[in-house]
């Protein structure tokens, strides 16, 4: 099975209500994991983090992307969801109703351009940008950078 995303160890609850979710376990990663490891496997494999830990791997995203060269780039990761204390998700819902800047946007936007999915009870999710490795803009401006333009990412400042 092709994984898109990976609960952390605390909303391995959720993977049931996303399709293409994964573990730590599916990785026979230790439940005890830290942020860090997490990270990396989700970068290793390219996945979405469904975590609470929002802070925690923003920060672990930052320090990654400031330690990063054109060639030993750590990588910038590939976007985050955040249940905010959710317990069920109606994905294909959450899905529907993704935007960013008032265009429609989905799950592979998350994932290339790096940006955060924030989620609560009876609203729009809330989608932000994460930090970015200005190498890794570079790249994905090679590749899609109409889109880029399209949702007024060019105009964010890279941290």
């Amino acid at each position: 099975m092709a994984y898109r995303f990976l609960t952390d160890n605390n909303c391995t609850g959720l993977a049931r209500f996303v399709p293409q979710c994964a573990t730590l376990r599916t990785f026979r990663l230790d439940q005890d994991a830290d942020d860090a490891h997490i990270f990396e496997l989700a970068c290793d494999e390219a996945l979405t983090i469904i975590t609470q830990d929002d802070a925690d791997f923003t920060e672990i995203m930052r320090r990654a992307m400031h330690t990063s060269g054109r060639r030993n780039c750590a990588g910038e990761g590939y976007g985050l969801l955040i249940p905010n204390s959710l317990t069920r998700l109606n994905f294909d819902d959450v899905t529907r109703r993704l935007h960013f800047e008032g265009a429609k946007i989905d799950w592979v936007d998350i994932r290339i351009f790096n940006l955060k999915v924030s989620l609560g009870k009876g609203r729009d999710p809330i989608v932000s940008p994460l930090p970015r490795c200005r190498h890794c803009v570079a790249e994905s401006n090679e590749d899609f950078g109409l889109r880029y333009k399209e949702l007024g990412l060019d105009k964010i400042p890279l941290v």
